[in-house]
């Protein structure tokens, strides 16, 4: 992982006083997100999506996102993907997401959740009736579930789907 003092001197490479400062205040963000296990994967996604969005991570020096956030984040392509994936539910679906329950339910669940609802979206159903079953789905979720628990109720709703 790069070292603080490497990081620092990279920064100087982004151009403009103000991407620099949004640049570093977002890089801050993703490691407070990493203190807090919880709800830290909310601050990581929400960050790393603007990194991505606005290629900082090019002005610094790396070819790709992915490395970006292994060399610098230590995050893996597949964690960094799924927080991104989170965040993109909350701005698409914010009738059956919110920050509260995807905290609650974390994102090991969520990542299952993902799973059907990434059925849903792709298959041939028409677009009235995926939104109606990916709310039957999230509205199915109770936040005590386990982990497999969920992963069960995700393949029972969405075989039909494959």
């Amino acid at each position: 992982m790069l070292q603080k003092e490497q990081l620092l001197d990279k920064i100087k490479l982004i151009d403009g006083e103000q991407n620099r400062k949004e640049f570093k205040d977002n890089l801050i963000q993703i490691f407070q997100g990493m203190k807090d296990v919880a709800t830290g994967f909310l601050k990581i996604a929400h960050a790393a999506e603007k990194i991505k969005e606005k290629k900082y991570y090019k002005e610094i020096g790396y070819t790709t996102f992915d490395i970006f956030c292994k060399d610098v984040l230590g995050l893996t392509r597949k964690t960094v993907y799924l927080y991104l994936r989170i965040d993109e539910l909350l701005r698409k679906y914010p009738r059956l997401f919110d920050e509260s329950f995807i905290t609650r339910i974390g994102s090991t669940k969520m990542d299952k959740l993902i799973v059907g609802i990434n059925r849903i979206e792709n298959s041939i159903l028409p677009p009235a009736i995926r939104t109606t079953k990916i709310e039957e789905l999230v509205f199915s979720i109770d936040i005590k579930m386990s982990v497999g628990e969920v992963e069960d109720l995700v393949l029972k709703k969405t075989k039909s789907l494959r």
